[in-house]
């Protein structure tokens, strides 16, 4: 059984989008445009500040210009597209040739927009993203629900008070493609570097929570270890 999740165009869960622009006025006029829409929206002026933000933090698009300081936009595109590979990325560029917008779409960008870009031309292709991106809401409710914010599951035994590293590993395989993520990219989305934390911690961190899980309704391994490469969220499951 694979999990599900709800679609990322909800209003009350709002669109997440990234805008890395090193512009000043172009990246706050942007972030405005697009909280206006409805969407949450953050900016940052560097691949660097991506890097830097705090662990755990989640976007559903990413807006990328190509001519950044240090790391350019191309580079930070692949990146993103390695260590989320669920993420929409639009590529946001003054630079109109051809090659640049195929090297764009070899890094990992869903859409290649040239600049100057409406605000609402910006806004109706990042709708339209994120309906591609995001699988159809399910048919029926499922018997386990995470809130997210709160750290709390609901279960066919009750409510479930998750560790917060416990909520935000189920969250990152219920958004992962084919809910299954390497154990170095959940790792990343946990906010903790192989380097620090170790497989081994995870492991323990998984073994713990799937035994939560089984110990309040789940009537299979709900979170399966695929040996020597990551794990696969085997439950139904619906994300707020």
């Amino acid at each position: 059984m694979v999990a599900r999740h709800t679609p990322i165009v909800n209003p009350a869960t709002p669109l997440r989008v990234l805008v890395v622009e090193d512009h000043l006025a172009l990246r706050e006029v942007t972030v405005e445009a697009l909280c206006s829409h409805g969407y949450r929206a953050q900016g940052v002026d560097s691949a660097e500040a991506v890097y830097e933000l705090p662990s755990g933090s989640h976007f559903d698009i990413a807006l990328v210009d190509l001519n950044l300081p240090g790391e350019d936009g191309l580079s930070l595109t692949a990146r993103l597209r390695h260590i989320q590979p669920g993420i929409g990325i639009v590529i946001l560029s003054a630079r109109h040739s051809l090659d640049a917008r195929l090297a764009g779409y070899r890094q990992g960008a869903d859409l290649y927009l040239n600049k100057p870009t409406a605000p609402a031309e910006l806004c109706a292709a990042i709708d339209a993203l994120a309906r591609r991106l995001t699988p159809p809401a399910p048919a029926c409710t499922t018997d386990f629900v995470l809130e997210r914010a709160g750290a709390l599951l609901h279960t066919p035994d009750g409510m479930l008070s998750l560790r917060p590293l416990e909520a935000e590993a189920l969250y990152a395989l219920a958004l992962a493609p084919e809910h299954f993520l390497e154990s170095w990219q959940l790792l990343e989305r946990l906010g903790k570097p192989l380097d620090i934390y170790g497989k081994a911690q995870l492991e323990v961190l998984i073994s713990r929570l799937r035994g939560r899980l089984r110990a309040h309704g789940s009537q299979s391994n709900p979170i399966r270890a695929e040996r020597g490469k990551g794990y696969r969220l085997n439950l139904a499951l619906q994300v707020r």
